[in-house]
């Protein structure tokens, strides 16, 4: 929570990515708002969770659903 905004007057809001989780994915860190006189704002940084998996590959042929490839 910013306290410290000054009205009217554009301000950086900006994620500290390095305490953010690994699994996260996101467009931008930083946001500029210029806030009203005794007012809220609500910002979205559009976090998105990303779900993935490793794998071992004993085969010489793999398909992967969803691609058109084959490793």
């Amino acid at each position: 929570m910013y306290l410290n905004l000054t009205p009217y007057v554009p301000s950086e809001i900006r994620l500290d990515d390095a305490n953010l989780p690994l699994n996260t994915e996101f467009e931008e860190i930083a946001l500029q708002v210029a806030p009203k006189t005794k007012s809220a704002v609500l910002l979205d940084f559009n976090i998105k969770i990303i779900k993935s998996i490793e794998m071992t590959v004993f085969d010489s042929t793999v398909s992967i659903e969803g691609l058109d490839e084959t490793i």
